[in-house]
């Protein structure tokens, strides 16, 4: 298969591993809508801190009788990993036999440090965001100085005045498909696009 693409970290992406990023990206830009997986069981949304947890308070209140699953929600990993094989259900968790996240890096075509950048921004703090750049020999502008604003009321503070992409965790779908969007056609990865 040939070479899609080659991302900021210098990471080669085939065409297929460009395909299942696209397919994220367009079901987070239409806000993560309810979507039928290969199976026939439903994957019923997003969350960001969770790679697949099952939906609903009960499993019994939401199983489909013609699968005998329930639906599932997913991060962007999650969400990968489910549109390639679709993850079963038993009493309200998720029955895994791998690694959702090296499944998901894979599928995806991502190397560690763009997965972090990915999966979790929410959770690095500024030092971490500037040695992922920095090891992959890049410069993040400002790291100790910007801070991302989405435009939500809680700050996580740390020593530096501020996580950047602590707010991310809440961010709506289709603003993060735009961050994605901007990956896959250029090999970028910049959260700092949805200031403003």
């Amino acid at each position: 298969m040939g070479s899609g693409s080659i991302t900021e970290f210098g990471t080669e992406r085939t065409i297929e591993q460009r395909r299942n990023m696209q397919q994220v990206i367009d079901w987070l830009a239409k806000d993560a809508p309810h979507t039928v997986l290969k199976d026939g069981s439903m994957l019923d949304g997003f969350n960001y801190s969770n790679y697949i947890e099952a939906s609903g308070d009960t499993v019994s209140d939401d199983t489909d009788s013609t699968t005998g699953q329930c639906g599932t929600v997913g991060c962007i990993a999650g969400a990968a990993v489910q549109f390639d094989s679709p993850v079963p259900v038993s009493d309200g968790m998720p029955v895994l036999d791998f690694s959702v996240e090296g499944k998901a890096q894979r599928l995806l075509g991502l190397s560690y440090k763009e997965a972090q950048l990915l999966f979790y921004p929410f959770s690095l703090d500024l030092g971490e965001l500037a040695e992922i750049y920095s090891r992959g020999g890049l410069t993040l502008s400002g790291a100790y100085t910007r801070v991302l604003d989405l435009g939500f009321d809680d700050m996580v503070e740390d020593e530096y005045g501020g996580i950047p992409l602590a707010e991310l965790e809440f961010a709506e779908p289709h603003d993060i498909a735009r961050v994605l969007q901007l990956f896959q056609d250029t090999g970028v990865i910049n959260w700092y696009i949805l200031e403003g």
